[in-house]
């Protein structure tokens, strides 16, 4: 009977996954939309109608992945220089072939590159985290339905989300330094001394521990993003919904990728790669796993977290008067109607049609010159009408 007490007093699944976290919507007059469509939908219809603006924001992105792409280009062609060097089938002037002991020459070169430049790494992280920080602020907008200025946004995303997101980059950072390096170095000490099955293990080890950190720091860049909270609160809630979520995670961060990945096809389709990166591969990585990461919060965070921020008076102003804009706009249909070639008036300034003294002029078909006549007549008629109804009357004088 305890037992079952103690099972009954256990809190619901979903509030285990927003301890600490702060709802933003509302905050600098962004409001979260639900969306009546799948997200899949969604993510399609945010990609085909903003397309133009996600190729500007991808170029934008290229920025900060700049530094990443510079480290690893220069390492290749360091590497390929020394390769050229190194002494690899010569003699060594007598006659005599190289010793055995050089047969982990190509590894130690190997090594040496990644020792030598993926040191400079967690700065090129770090600058990239600022980027992340203004693009995953966008694509939250972009997730809730928002279509403001996407550059005012994403300077918005840096000052507001930068610290959280650089924080936890720089813990990913050395990480990811560490375990490149380290792989590299296990890969010299199997070409001098053979292979091993813990040196195996120790790979898939470093490989599953790269893959995870990778899907952590996604879902904290996310939830940086959309929630306000302090750093420990992010990190243990982006831990939790990625041990939940771990394979739909691993489904979309490959597809999210899926543009990068045609860099490793081989320099057959280079050119048409390069191209890909460079017009929308960044954007769609980021649309991609923004999009889900919103389908993942609405089913464990929100319900939860929603309305605990209160706004401030200047933004319920601004909610309110988009919320009067949106209406009027409703029911206005186009907004305006024009009853002259220099006179345009808004719907509700007119005198209603069913109110009105003046029958339309309907055209079926065929129509003469009698008809274009009586039609300039009614509209000369209508005009003063509205005239008439636009006057002030004595009471508004007084």
């Amino acid at each position: 009977m305890a037992k079952n007490d103690r099972k009954n007093d256990k809190k619901p699944v979903k509030e285990r996954f927003s301890k600490g976290l702060m709802d933003v919507s509302g905050r600098d007059s962004f409001y979260r939309s639900k969306s009546e469509i799948g997200r899949w939908s969604f993510g399609m219809q945010i990609l085909r109608e903003n397309f133009g603006t996600l190729v500007g924001l991808n170029v934008l992105m290229l920025l900060f992945v700049a530094p990443i792409l510079v480290i690893t280009i220069w390492r290749s062609y360091s590497l390929a220089e020394e390769i050229i060097k190194a002494p690899f089938a010569a003699n060594i002037g007598l006659g005599f072939q190289p010793n055995v002991n050089l047969g982990y020459l190509p590894q130690s070169l190997i090594f040496k590159a990644d020792y030598t430049f993926f040191v400079f790494l967690p700065i090129a992280i770090l600058w990239l985290g600022v980027g992340i920080a203004g693009g995953a602020f966008v694509f939250r907008n972009l997730s809730w339905g928002e279509r403001s200025n996407v550059y005012k946004a994403f300077l918005l995303g840096v000052k507001r989300c930068v610290l959280p997101i650089l924080i936890a980059s720089l813990v990913y950072s050395l990480f990811v330094t560490g375990e490149i390096i380290g792989y590299s170095y296990i890969n010299l000490v199997v070409a001098q001394s053979g292979s091993a099955w813990y040196f195996i293990v120790a790979k898939i080890a470093i490989i599953a521990v790269l893959v995870y950190l990778t899907l952590w720091f996604l879902s904290y860049a996310a939830m940086a993003a959309s929630y306000k909270a302090g750093i420990a609160s992010l990190a243990v809630n982006s831990f939790k919904i990625t041990n939940v979520y771990l394979p739909l995670n691993l489904f979309f961060a490959a597809l999210s990728l899926v543009g990068f990945a045609l860099l490793f096809f081989g320099n057959s389709i280079l050119i048409f790669s390069v191209l890909v990166v460079a017009i929308i591969s960044m954007s769609f990585a980021l649309l991609v796993w923004s999009v889900y990461s919103q389908w993942v919060f609405d089913r464990l965070v929100n319900p939860t977290v929603k309305e605990r921020y209160v706004p401030t008076e200047e933004e319920k102003q601004a909610k309110k008067e988009r919320e009067e804009a949106a209406r009027r706009q409703q029911e206005t249909g186009d907004g305006f109607i024009t009853v002259g070639e220099t006179r345009i008036r808004e719907l509700g300034d007119v005198l209603p049609i069913s109110k009105g003294s003046v029958e339309m002029v309907r055209f079926n078909g065929n129509f003469t010159r009698e008809d274009l006549a009586l039609s300039g007549e009614k509209k000369k008629q209508m005009l003063d009408d509205v005239d008439a109804e636009s006057a002030p009357t004595d009471k508004d004088k007084k």
